[in-house]
């Protein structure tokens, strides 16, 4: 009798495992898509677009790109983790450099407010914006 206790408290625990796993990939692949918003940098507020995606291997990764003094210029993020609940840290390169990216989504899903930085300037956050578009 004892042993069923046992195995039962263990169901229990990899059941709750299997559940919150699984609330975490829904609210990743809910995630996934095409943001349109704006960052702030040194010459002040910027026309931006990301696009969120899962791997074949199941790492996330994006591209984006931002509207500079009318010059459109792109970038990629990789390295991208889950760093809490609504959460995604990456890291950016373009042209300008590399630095990290951190996003945090709104309960819907529907937008997310971040911040980033320069490896240049590892101190120095600046906000990131964005709000999701509609599927096509």
């Amino acid at each position: 009798m004892r042993f069923m206790g046992v195995l039962s408290a263990a169901l229990v625990l990899l059941t709750g495992d299997v559940v919150a796993q699984t609330r975490q990939d829904n609210w990743m692949t809910r995630a996934m898509g095409q943001y349109g918003g704006r960052m702030f940098g040194a010459n002040g507020p910027m026309p931006t677009s990301i696009e969120l995606d899962f791997t074949t291997g199941g790492a996330i990764e994006g591209e984006y790109g931002f509207s500079e003094r009318g010059e459109r210029h792109l970038g990629r993020l990789d390295t991208c983790t889950v760093t809490r609940p609504l959460a995604i840290a990456c890291r950016w390169h373009d042209k300008n450099g590399d630095g990290a990216l951190e996003m945090i989504f709104a309960r819907d899903l529907g937008s997310f407010v971040g911040r980033w930085n320069r490896d240049a300037e590892p101190d120095k956050w600046r906000s990131w914006f964005g709000r999701k578009l509609p599927s096509i």
